[in-house]
């Protein structure tokens, strides 16, 4: 065992100790949302004191993409860039159980830019922006064969919350 130095500061001593560890990625469950091994994005991240601030920074989709999630990167990207229309894509897989957890939703983010359809806040693929595609159609199809899952159905909305039937809905049977 090596001698502790106790004059070493905290992060170097931590920066020291995790040297010797190597740490291999593991393979993400391709059934599951968790994350594949984070892209390293080519520019750094501006660290910012605040949210307010951030949006008053943020001029492209790659300053948001660095923070991934789909509710942030649509709300974010809407007061930076609202010409881009952002949305939610809701993709709706066949439902599968890990863990005990049933999955069936995914949530995306979707813009239009340079006259094709972007994708990214993606949390299976941190930091990755994917397109242009020249529909929703010809992304669906893509993702489906990335996550090697069935998409049964998919929704571009405008909000992330569930929207309540109304009277004529609901008196019709409509989902």
């Amino acid at each position: 065992m090596q001698n502790f130095d106790p004059s070493l500061p905290l992060p170097l001593l931590v920066a020291a100790l995790l040297a010797g560890c190597a740490v291999m990625p593991a393979a993400s469950d391709a059934q599951s949302d968790a994350p594949q091994a984070r892209v390293i994005v080519d520019a750094p991240v501006t660290r910012y004191g605040s949210y307010a601030a951030a949006l008053a920074g943020w001029r492209r989709v790659e300053d948001i993409n660095a923070w991934d999630l789909a509710r942030f990167g649509v709300e974010s990207l809407r007061q930076v860039a609202p010409e881009l229309k952002p949305g939610y894509l809701m993709i709706e897989f066949n439902p599968t159980s890990i863990s005990g957890q049933t999955l069936r939703r995914h949530w995306v983010v979707a813009f239009e830019r340079d006259g094709g359809l972007h994708v990214f806040a993606d949390s299976k693929r941190p930091g990755v922006m994917t397109g242009p595609y020249p529909t929703v159609q010809a992304f669906i199809a893509e993702y489906a064969r990335f996550r090697g899952r069935e998409i049964v159905a998919y929704r571009e909305l405008d909000g992330y919350r569930k929207q309540l039937k109304t009277a004529t809905q609901r008196k019709r049977g409509s989902a």
